[in-house]
């Protein structure tokens, strides 16, 4: 009894809405379900055609990330930064920082600007009052109101997906959006299966407001959270009728990594997680669906729930450098540095899991501003898309003159890039690093880029408007492009490319005597230098 009783009170701590239940509940709730397995949920894009896709055969590889030797450490720099490492440190933690941005973040040194970048936050408004609508008993509906309600789920996940966009487009200054992308990538987790929308809210919420918080009990309120129970299948692990899928992610993907476990501690902990069951919203325990035997895990034997199960996980160093590794390749680089990865693993342990003292030591480290480490990392598709936006001032919910509204385009580009919201490719997430750039996507990329500036997409930049912020950009050409290379690029190109861009700007005119606003042709010579500088392969890194 007191067993069911601490159960009950970790579950309310950490999760949302544990209650007790019978099994008669539990065949309401699987009757519910039952009827949604015969339904289709649409969760496909339209063909909005904007680029011609018919050729798109390209089969993904594997790419190996080349080794990078460097002797720099963890030590902290605390001094001031140069626009180049403002530039830097922004495109590692925002997506798409914008000119204000950086030259504000550089008035500071490198400490300041870390502890604002990882400053606490208020949270968003949820997209809508149906994020806490009841469950319904679809026992009770026709076929025609579930039909509707599949279509209202439908229009809930497409208004999910435009909300979490808006985010990620007005964040302030703030490293939170991209760590619930990376931990949304980690606990990946698909709405072709969860089907539900408030469910998938709910663990964006829990992602988002722990993102810097403390990993053991991220791990314990994705262990009970409604669309994870779903998406892995732990709402049909029961005594007698073991579901192992979720104890084998648990293990391998979220925190121990593979190789670091037994086949028989995966079937030791899908019998401790036994009992639970959702409906979507609400989690239940139902006492007589827990195997309340002995088991054995990780080299430990006892009575043991899920929450003895996450108490040994994180009494494995393992878990602390399987952590930090990943944190590793998603800031700095694929390949991981040992030294570093053990050191962040300490930090780790040192502080009881909290994820904040870990970023803040890696962010203001020698290590992350190592020269060798700029332009790294591919943008993936929602950074790419996204930023661009930002990068030019376009409000992503601005009026456009075109059939389709922005969001619609930021979705279609980013489903053809290989990156939709919410909609992870299977539990292992995205495969990142090079697989965001191939023969079709580095195209469509820049047919993208070329259509915000170029006016096809029904949009009208202001090339003086934009010019004017950088310091002498209407006037010095030299100066707006020496700007230019530090504001769109983590790595100079080469000379060559430099004089042809210059070249382009000037058309025969005196650098001089040019200036974007009196100088004949200029502003339309000036779009046509950002549309070829995004065009760039070094627009494609960070």
């Amino acid at each position: 009894m007191i067993k069911i009783i601490y159960i009950l009170f970790c579950s309310l701590l950490f999760s949302s809405n544990i209650l007790s239940s019978n099994q008669k509940d539990m065949q309401r709730v699987n009757d519910n379900l039952l009827i949604l397995e015969n339904k289709v949920f649409s969760y496909k894009i339209d063909d909005l055609k904007l680029f011609d896709t018919s050729q798109n055969k390209y089969e993904p590889r594997n790419f190996v990330a080349p080794q990078k030797f460097t002797t720099t450490t963890l030590e902290p720099l605390n001094r001031d930064m140069s626009l180049l490492e403002s530039a830097h440190l922004l495109r590692r933690t925002i997506i798409g920082p914008t000119i204000e941005e950086i030259n504000s973040i550089s008035e500071v040194n490198t400490g300041q600007a870390v502890n604002y970048l990882l400053r606490e936050i208020s949270s968003p408004n949820p997209p809508g009052e149906w994020v806490n609508y009841p469950i319904p008993n679809y026992q009770d509906y026709s076929n025609e109101q579930i039909d509707s309600l599949f279509i209202s789920w439908q229009n809930q996940q497409t208004e999910l997906e435009y909300w979490w966009a808006d985010n990620l487009f007005y964040h302030s200054t703030n490293i939170t959006e991209l760590m619930t992308l990376f931990w949304h990538d980690h606990f990946a987790t698909s709405a072709d299966v969860v089907i539900y929308p408030p469910a998938m809210y709910h663990q964006n919420k829990a992602l988002r407001d722990n993102s810097i918080g403390n990993f053991k009990e991220l791990i314990t309120m994705m262990t009970f959270d409604p669309a994870m129970m779903i998406w892995l299948d732990n709402n049909q692990n029961s005594v007698g009728s073991i579901n192992e899928n979720f104890a084998r992610e648990l293990l391998e993907l979220f925190t121990l990594g593979e190789g670091n476990y037994t086949q028989d501690d995966v079937t030791e902990a899908a019998r401790s997680l036994t009992g639970y069951f959702t409906d979507g919203l609400n989690i239940f325990f139902v006492p007589d669906l827990f195997d309340n035997g002995e088991k054995t895990f990780l080299g430990q034997t006892g009575n043991f729930d899920a929450y003895d199960i996450i108490d040994i996980i994180f009494e494995q160093e393992q878990t602390a450098y399987f952590i930090a590794e990943k944190i590793y390749k998603y800031f700095i680089y694929e390949q991981p540095n040992e030294e570093i990865i053990n050191e962040l693993a300490d930090i780790l342990i040192e502080n009881n899991y909290e994820i904040k003292p870990l970023m803040t030591t890696l962010l203001n480290s020698e290590h992350f501003f190592d020269e060798n480490f700029y332009g790294s990392k591919y943008k993936d598709p929602v950074t790419h898309s996204i930023g661009a936006l930002r990068q030019f001032s376009i409000d992503i919910n601005q009026s456009i003159d075109y059939p389709y509204t922005l969001n619609e385009i930021l979705r279609y580009v980013q489903f053809l890039g290989g990156q939709r919201l919410f909609y992870p490719p299977d539990v292992s997430g995205w495969p990142g690093y090079r697989y965001w750039i191939n023969t079709y996507t580095l195209p469509w990329r820049k047919l993208y880029t070329n259509s915000l500036l170029d006016g096809a997409f029904g949009i009208t930049i202001d090339p003086v408007s934009f010019a004017e912020r950088i310091p002498n950009g209407l006037s010095d050409c030299n100066a707006l492009l020496d700007y230019l290379y530090i504001y769109f690029y983590s790595i100079q190109p080469s000379q060559l490319t430099k004089d042809n861009l210059l070249d382009e700007l000037l058309s025969g005119a005196d650098p001089g005597e040019w200036h974007l606003i009196y100088y004949e042709g200029a502003e339309e010579r000036f779009i046509n230098v950002l549309e070829r500088m995004m065009r760039l392969s070094e627009y494609q890194l960070k």
